[in-house]
Order: structure tokens, then C-alpha cells, then sequence
């Protein structure tokens, strides 16, 4: 059986469901991330939601500097498309930290769309 620490997230699933790291929904690893975030570029979804946990041999650490939670009121205001591009970018500087760390980081994320 596959732990959620161990990676292999279905992208495709995370992204129809909208969210990941519960259940049999693994958590995401840096590649899944950016994966998911350039799918819902496509698609005005935004990674509204980001739980970062550090791989430390038999525990998963919670990494809230390499987390996001919500999106500012006026961030809300703007289009999906822009906030999609934003979220990109987010996820992309999140990815960039995350790599400089010794252990690996992995991810449960919450996505956004309109109705």
C-alpha cells in the first residue's frame, strides 16, 4: 500500500477533487505541484491552499514557511485568470525553496475554481 509520504499523486484526480493529502490521496511531491499548478493554468483553478510537511525519516514536520493559506481579500477580486498566473508563481517560489532543503518536502494542497 502506498503511504501518503511516498509521492505518485494522481494529478488528474487532485485536480477533478480538488484537493489531495487526505484519504488514499498521496501528498504531492515538488514535480506533482508545479504539474498541478501548470494544469490549472489552463483551466482558472487556483492552488488556494498549501500545506508544506518536511520528510524527517519517520515523521512528517510541518513546514508553515513553505505554506500558503487563502488568498487576500483584494487577491479574491481578481480574475481566475490572473489569480491562476499568481498562484503559479507562488507554487513556482515555494518549489524553488523547498529543492534547497536537505530533506524532501512534500505537499497537500486545496484547489479554487468558479462555480
Amino acid at each position: 500500500m502506498t503511504e501518503a509520504r511516498d509521492g505518485g499523486a494522481d494529478i488528474e484526480a487532485v485536480f477533478r477533487n480538488g484537493l489531495s493529502g487526505y484519504g488514499k490521496a498521496p501528498y504531492l511531491t515538488t514535480n506533482d505541484l508545479l504539474a498541478l499548478s501548470e494544469r490549472c493554468l489552463g483551466a482558472d483553478r487556483v492552488i488556494c491552499n498549501i500545506e508544506a510537511f518536511e520528510i524527517d525519516g519517520e515523521h512528517d514536520v510541518a513546514r508553515l514557511d513553505l505554506s500558503l493559506h487563502g488568498e487576500t481579500p483584494d487577491q479574491k477580486l481578481e480574475s481566475w485568470s490572473v489569480r491562476a498566473q499568481d498562484s503559479h508563481r507562488l507554487v513556482g517560489d515555494l518549489v524553488r525553496t523547498a529543492l534547497q532543503e536537505t530533506n524532501p518536502v512534500m505537499f497537500a494542497v486545496w484547489l479554487d475554481w468558479a462555480d
